[in-house]
C-alpha cells in the first residue's frame, strides 16, 4: 500500500463529492432496548442495553453507563396517524425550525387523517469509545417520551458550557438507564448527567 505522503493529492471520492453523496450518509441511533425489542426477543441483547441501530452492536450493556462527547444538538417533530383503535403508526419526522414550524398543534387533523405530534431533542454524539481512538463515527441519541426529562437535562447541561463560551464537545455526558412503572407498564428510561 503506499504511504499517506505519496497519496495525499489524490481525490478523496466521497469527501471531495460530498454534495452528491449528501442523502446517501448513514448515521446510526443509540437505541435503548426495551422490553419488547425485537433485539430481546430474538436474543441479541438484554433489555436496558444501549445498541447500535444498524450493527446491532452493544455499545453498554444494561447497568453500565455510556459516555459520549455531543457535537450538536437538535429538535424534531414526530408525526403519528391515530388509527382506528385508537393506536399510533410513525408518519414522518421533520426538523423544528424557529419561526417556521416550532409552534405545530400536538393534535391535528391531516390529509383527513388524525394525527398526533411529539417533540423529540436529539443529538449527535461521539461515544467514548470512538472519541478516545480518533475515530470520527458520529451517532445520533434521541430524547422523548419518557426519556425526554434526559433531554432537557442534557441541553440545560449544555447551555451552562455555552454561557461559559465553551462548545458543547468540552463535556462528557454519562446516559444510563432504569426501568420505571407507568400505567401501561414497566419500560426503561434514559438518564443523563454531566460526567
Amino acid at each position: 500500500f503506499p504511504s499517506h505522503d505519496t497519496i495525499k493529492d489524490i481525490a478523496l471520492d466521497i469527501t471531495d463529492n460530498k454534495e452528491l453523496f449528501s442523502n446517501d450518509f448513514l448515521i446510526p441511533k443509540i437505541w435503548l432496548v426495551q422490553t419488547m425489542s425485537d433485539l430481546r426477543k430474538e436474543k441479541k441483547a438484554d433489555e436496558g442495553d444501549f445498541v447500535d441501530s444498524q450493527t446491532a452492536e452493544i455499545l453498554a450493556p444494561a447497568g453500565t453507563p455510556l459516555r459520549f462527547i455531543v457535537l450538536k444538538t437538535f429538535k424534531r417533530w414526530h408525526t403519528f396517524e391515530v388509527n382506528a383503535k385508537g393506536e399510533k403508526e410513525f408518519l414522518s419526522s421533520e426538523i423544528m425550525v424557529f419561526g417556521k414550524n416550532e409552534n405545530l398543534k400536538y393534535e391535528d387533523v391531516l390529509d383527513g387523517k388524525n394525527i398526533v405530534r411529539r417533540q423529540v431533542i436529539s443529538a449527535y454524539v461521539l461515544i467514548e469509545r470512538d472519541a478516545v481512538n480518533g475515530v470520527n463515527k458520529p451517532y445520533i441519541i434521541d430524547f422523548a417520551a419518557t426519556s425526554k426529562y434526559a433531554g432537557r437535562v442534557l441541553v440545560s447541561d449544555i447551555a451552562t458550557l455555552n454561557r461559559a463560551k465553551l462548545p458543547s464537545f468540552t463535556g462528557i455526558f454519562e446516559m444510563t438507564a432504569k426501568e420505571e412503572s407507568f400505567e401501561k407498564g414497566e419500560a426503561f428510561v434514559k438518564a443523563v448527567k454531566f460526567f
